[in-house]
Formats: C-alpha cells, sequence, structure tokens
C-alpha cells in the first residue's frame, strides 16, 4: 500500500488495529521510517495512530497523513496482492481485507455475489467495523481445506471495491467520527456468504500467540 491519502492510511490503520500481531511501516517524507505495532519497541501504537487520525480532523489540527509517504502492512499479516493479506500462524486459513463500506453493505455485497457450491457453503466471513474510523476490516476463511481461500478473498474485495466506487453515497462509513476521539464501536459481526446473517463473534488469535 502506497499513499498520502488520508483515506488509504485509514484503511491500513483500521485492519492492522484488529489484527493480532499486525504492523504498519510508515515511511516519512524525509526518510525515515517508523513502527506502529501493539509492540513495546514500535516507535508508536496502533491504537495511538488510529487516535491521531481521529483527532486530524477536528479543527485546526494537522493532517496525519501528510507526514506519511507510505504505509505497509506487515507482521503477522503477509501481503497477497491486491490489498489482500494472509495471516500467519492460524488454521484454517484467514485471509483479510479492509473496506470503506459500512458493515450492512458489505452484507449486502457478499450476499448479491453468485458462486457454486461448495463455495457458498464453505466460505465464512467476519466482520469487524471501527465505525468512528469509517473503516470495515473482513476476515475470509474456508471451512473446506479445497477452496482457493486466496481467490475467494480477491474476489469478494474486488466486489466491495466495485461498490465504493459506483455504489450510493450512503453505502460509505462518514469518513470520521467528530463526537469523540474513542466511541464505542459496533460489536464483531459474521456472516456466510450464502446466508447473510449476523451474531458475535470473539477476537481472532494466532496459534504463534496462544500458551
Amino acid at each position: 500500500m502506497t499513499t498520502r491519502s488520508s483515506e488509504a492510511l485509514r484503511l491500513g490503520v483500521g485492519l492492522a488495529h484488529v489484527v493480532q500481531g499486525a504492523e504498519i511501516r510508515l515511511a516519512t517524507p524525509d526518510a525515515r521510517t517508523l513502527i506502529a505495532s501493539a509492540h513495546p519497541s514500535s516507535d508508536v501504537t496502533l491504537c495511538d495512530l488510529r487516535e491521531a487520525l481521529l483527532y486530524s480532523v477536528c479543527p485546526h489540527r494537522p493532517d496525519v497523513s501528510r507526514w506519511i509517504e507510505t504505509t505497509d502492512i506487515c507482521g503477522s499479516l503477509q501481503s497477497r496482492g491486491g490489498g489482500v493479506y494472509r495471516l500467519r500462524g492460524v488454521e484454517p486459513e484467514q485471509r483479510w481485507f479492509s473496506t470503506l463500506l459500512r458493515t450492512d453493505h458489505v452484507i449486502e455485497v457478499l450476499s448479491r455475489l453468485e458462486c457454486e457450491e461448495p463455495l457458498c457453503g464453505a466460505v465464512n466471513a467476519k466482520l469487524l467495523p471501527d465505525g468512528p474510523l469509517g473503516v470495515t476490516a473482513v476476515c475470509v476463511s474456508a471451512d473446506d481445506p479445497r477452496i482457493n481461500i486466496d481467490e475467494v478473498a480477491v474476489i469478494l474485495h474486488g466486489a466491495c471495491l466495485v461498490s465504493e466506487l459506483i455504489g450510493r453515497p450512503d453505502a460509505q462509513s462518514p469518513e470520521f467520527s467528530r463526537l469523540s476521539p474513542n466511541p464505542t464501536d459496533t460489536p464483531n459481526q459474521t456472516m456466510n456468504p450464502s446466508n447473510p446473517t449476523t451474531s458475535p463473534s470473539n477476537p481472532t488469535t494466532s496459534k504463534e500467540n496462544k500458551k
């Protein structure tokens, strides 16, 4: 992910903030590299970076994205190309991406996709919305090991991108919440593309971090 835009930085932070072990490498215009993660040795925590993004829309606050030349998501997330990432060390395999669409519109997009069995019945999507940041993180996994999860994730992510580009204005989350930098987030939700219902979900836990 290479950008100076606030929008792309939000997508990266919104994804890395909810995935255990994820990191973001931030390159500044003066050729410095900063690491944002939950690790004590990082230059800035992901929570602090998220909070800075939220504050940047307040009057008389600087735009944080102006200080960032490029951003690269790494750590526990391995890029598979096209904005899709593999979470290392978990089974079944997981693919992650983030979108500017609201959760209800992500569900609408996924429910419209046409796919053949066993794809529809074997693929699950977990939605983790960050309302204040205006980002929904999506985790895709498959119960059937025969499923090409990379291909499925690219299809789902592409459908969300198309909806962002040509969808209704109300399909996207508001740019930021202007009420508070630390409001209560919407609960995590899960769905099956063939049966778009939602339910509470537990956070993802990496095997590498299990005791």
